[in-house]
């Protein structure tokens, strides 16, 4: 069997990293605020190392903020994205439309621990059956939660 030197190296998957930034937008800005965060989402999609990206926009009396979620495939393609003249001259364009700086946090991963698994399911629950299905979800939650390495679930 003819291998190269690399192909006896185990692989180690790196882990992403996730940037979260939050926005209070003037009333009078969502429009723009909407067409400068459609570009930047844009420009990330097409960034090298990109994994995926979300906008949610605001929840009265539970989320105030705009908030984008940016991942990229690993902390140096994370720091490439937030260090290039691109992203800031993006950012710049967020910004004009913003009551108050916008917030960001870095969620960098340690490359040197085992990679996460994660599951998404998607349900579609009639309107009629949304408390049952919701008390089925927190009993499924806690049951999950005393798995050994359970970490969190998140629900949209």
């Amino acid at each position: 069997m003819n291998r190269s030197p690399d192909a006896s190296k185990a692989y180690k998957p790196v882990q992403p990293a996730t940037a979260i930034a939050s926005h209070r937008v003037l009333p009078d800005k969502v429009a723009e605020y909407c067409e400068a965060q459609a570009a930047i989402t844009e420009a990330a999609r097409k960034f090298p190392g990109f994994v995926g990206t979300e906008v949610l926009s605001p929840v009265a009396g539970l989320q105030e903020e705009w908030v984008a979620i940016f991942r990229l495939e690993s902390n140096q393609a994370m720091q490439r994205w937030l260090e290039s003249p691109e992203r800031a001259q993006l950012a710049a364009r967020v910004e004009r439309c913003l009551a108050e700086p916008s917030h960001l946090q870095v969620l960098a991963s340690d490359d040197q621990a085992e990679p996460p698994v994660a599951m998404v399911f998607t349900h579609r629950v009639r309107s009629d059956k949304v408390d049952a299905y919701r008390a089925w979800r927190q009993k499924t939650i806690a049951a999950q939660a005393k798995s050994p390495g359970y970490l969190a679930t998140d629900s949209f």
